[in-house]
């Protein structure tokens, strides 16, 4: 009897541990889009962060534009970005991404766990990525998430500028009139009486020249 409770017991401890490793989101793009060594990774967006010199900006900083091809390409512009609100403090940084490999209508919302990278891993904000689906009607496709780099090349300037900060990742799939509203909605209704950083992540063009591009 007591062997019976044994294996029951240890059945029990694998199945929470592959239920909590499944809350996990590993790193898809690392040493792709942005370097796979954490001190490499760090001395990299260091140098990208200490390159640029924003200009000041008076009041709040509610959003950002960032960019989310590799770093070698697009790193100056999105560490422009992220040294807007490097002074600052915020509650949790919601990070938007296109989906570029599942199409689905609505929005994916990581529920819970959080996001690793090769800087350790960003913890979800479960309490507003619930109410955010709360508030938008929006699930979870957890198929969005495995190889989706949009959001994931956000998450190491997030770990970087705002250390210890939680995030809720959304991917976006089919980006109709209808889903932009929606989550918009969700978002100002999800944020009352919080400081909320949102992230759009995107690529506003590709293969363009400087001079066009701008």
């Amino acid at each position: 009897m007591k062997k019976l409770s044994l294996v029951g017991l240890l059945l029990c401890l694998f199945a929470a541990a592959g239920a909590a490793g499944q809350d996990l989101r590993r790193p898809a793009v690392d040493g792709v889009f942005y370097e796979k060594d954490p001190g490499r990774l760090a001395a990299s967006l260091k140098r990208l962060l200490d390159a640029v010199d924003p200009r000041p900006i008076e009041g709040e900083v509610l959003a950002l534009v960032a960019p989310h091809a590799a770093y070698a390409c697009s790193g100056p512009t999105a560490a422009l970005a992220y040294r807007q609100v490097g002074d600052r403090r915020y509650d949790a940084v919601v990070i938007i991404g296109p989906s570029h490999h599942v199409g689905f209508e609505g929005c994916s919302i990581y529920p819970r766990g959080g996001y690793e990278t090769p800087l350790g891993v960003a913890a979800v904000d479960e309490a507003l990525a619930a109410e955010l689906g709360r508030r938008t009607g929006f699930g979870f496709t957890p198929e969005a998430h495995v190889r989706e780099h949009s959001v994931e090349v956000q998450v190491p300037f997030v770990q970087t500028v705002l250390p210890g900060v939680p995030i809720v990742p959304v991917v976006m799939g089919f980006a109709d009139r209808r889903a932009v509203r929606t989550l918009a909605e969700g978002l100002t209704a999800a944020r009352a009486g919080r400081k909320i950083l949102v992230v759009a992540s995107t690529d506003l063009s590709h293969h363009l020249p400087r001079g066009r591009a701008a």
